[in-house]
């Protein structure tokens, strides 16, 4: 064969390694944040530019680096770039195959250059762990990947298949043909051959990772888009876009139409001015320079004139953005005059709610869990003889003896346990006389099923107290007098049956019977005793 100069080629093969190596740098400062795997490909070509550059200057360093460190960083660098392979295809495998490699790789390498030197069988080493770390590649970037992924990664599959393809030939022209040379330098011309070959697929394999990044960027791009113009036209609230420099609209949703009810075909070309869409031209001036100052606006309540003519509220928010390098608006109305009127009802109800439980004659109250009243009413200080502001934020042991406080606060934890509502009744102690409520403890829970408070509603029933206990009065007496009754009708009975049937004798009797009860039964039950004096 012609010999050729492999210390030439292999300095150009140094130099295209480098130019590769800055452009991937350039790729990986424009895409680190948006796509996995570019770290460990930058350090790829980092390890695989360091050995190239080792192996060219073999003869002025010491051969254990330009030999065993150079190759082993070249294939070190392989690796790296099958895991940001699979990063970057989201299809994370178990590398320890390819570390064990990397470490058998270093020692038979070792051994043919420095025990037994060889450069025949060196070459075949690299040649077999090229040729594996490659062919995982192919089946990574041909197979593994999901079927959506397939056209990002066909090509750079198809590369690494010439990759292992050059491999595989170098493989046999080491069975198939003898060589003598012990400087790589000194190689035969298929050894040039090869060095060619992998510099024109190195350089495919860069302009194929460039171009699977880009278009894996535009299909970001692309999904980009179409989401943002999904979510500007399906959102119900009002997107416009205008022009910085002349304000004039030149987009908006489908929202704007409903809520203005004005069609793209009125509002393009056209400035919010023409539209009179603005109640108040003082809003739209301060918003123009507020926005001119800061570059946003969020959330602010101005008035809108629509199409009819009717006046709505609107929630304005509204930024610079920048499109096809050209400084726009995009400003949102958010129609909120329901929102609005329903508040202001609210707001009426709420406070007609609040007369009506401060004036409410049954005394109201709320509890924390932890005993602690969040809110009294008039009617339930006025119950426990205390103002109100002395009363809330107070606990229950505050305001009531120990043993009612414990009561009431059993009563309470029941609810927080049980999440169910609990009637009590409890006694209030006062100077003027006791007070007695039927309480009715109500929980307030979250989503969760946790209780946050508890509403208690008291009801007074001191007088229906009262009367339970005239009436339990009444009874005891009632039954007193039957007995006292069941007495006398004994007396009558004996006296008929026995001896004494004359009145006289039953007289005397009856007056020895009746000096055994109290004066005040005898007086109570006179109209018992009067037939029978004697």
């Amino acid at each position: 064969m012609i010999a050729i100069d492999l210390r030439t080629i292999f300095l150009n093969y140094a130099l295209t390694v480098f130019v590769s190596l800055i452009v991937i740098v350039f790729l990986f400062i424009q895409t680190k944040r948006r796509f996995p795997g570019i770290i460990p490909m930058l350090y790829s070509y980092v390890f695989h530019t360091l050995g190239t550059l080792l192996i060219f200057f073999r003869g002025s360093i010491p051969d254990w680096i330009s030999i065993s460190v150079a190759n082993t960083l070249s294939v070190i660098g392989a690796v790296l770039l099958f895991i940001g392979l699979e990063h970057f295809v989201r299809k994370k495998g178990p590398q320890v195959q390819n570390y064990l490699l990397i470490v058998i790789f270093f020692l038979v390498h070792t051994y043919f250059a420095f025990v037994k030197p060889d450069l025949e069988v060196r070459n075949l080493n690299a040649s077999a762990a090229y040729l594996m770390i490659s062919s995982q590649i192919v089946w990574l970037m041909l197979k593994r990947v999901t079927a959506s992924m397939r056209d990002l990664t066909r090509g750079l599959g198809l590369i690494f298949s010439a990759f292992c393809i050059t491999h595989i030939w170098r493989i046999l022209d080491f069975f198939i043909n003898k060589h003598s040379a012990t400087d790589y330098f000194n190689s035969n011309g298929s050894e040039s051959l090869f060095i060619i070959a992998n510099q024109l697929l190195f350089i495919l394999m860069t302009f194929g990772l460039v171009l699977m990044f880009n278009k894996r960027l535009l299909i970001d791009i692309g999904l980009q888009e179409e989401k943002f113009s999904k979510a500007f036209h399906s959102s119900p609230n009002a997107y416009i876009l205008t022009r910085l420099a002349d304000g004039k609209i030149f987009e908006i949703n489908d929202g704007f139409q409903a809520i203005t009810g004005f069609s793209f075909k009125e509002v393009e070309g056209k400035i919010t001015n023409e539209l009179s869409l603005w109640v108040n031209e003082d809003d739209r001036i301060n918003v123009v320079k507020e926005l001119s100052e800061r570059g946003i606006i969020n959330g602010r309540e101005f008035h809108f004139r629509i199409k009819s003519g009717d006046i709505i509220t609107g929630l304005f928010s509204s930024e610079i953005i920048t499109i096809n390098n050209e400084k726009c608006i995009l400003a949102i109305i958010n129609d909120i005059t329901e929102h609005k009127l329903l508040e202001d009802k609210l707001s009426g109800s709420e406070a007609k709610h609040r007369i009506i439980l401060e004036e409410s004659a049954d005394p109201i109250f709320s509890f924390a869990p932890d005993g602690k009243y969040l809110y009294v009413n008039k009617a339930f200080a006025e119950g426990v003889g205390r103002p109100v502001e002395d009363i809330i934020g107070k606990k229950i042991w505050d305001v009531f003896s120990k043993e009612e406080a414990d009561k009431r606060f059993a009563g309470l934890q029941h609810v927080i346990r049980t999440g169910e509502e609990k009637v009590i009744e409890v006694r209030v102690p006062r100077d003027d006389g006791d007070r007695f409520y039927i309480t009715s403890i109500t929980p307030i829970k979250d989503n969760q099923g946790q209780v946050l408070n508890l509403i208690c509603s008291s009801k007074d029933i001191t007088d229906r107290k009262h009367d339970e206990m005239l009436l339990s009065r009444q009874s005891d007496e009632l039954i007193e007098l039957n007995a006292t009754k069941d007495k006398f009708f004994s007396i009558i009975a004996h006296d008929l049956k026995g001896p004494f049937n004359n009145m006289i004798g039953f007289s005397e009797m009856l007056k020895d019977e009746a000096s055994q009860l109290d004066t005040e039964t005898i007086s109570k039950y006179a109209d018992l005793f009067l037939p029978y004096r004697p």
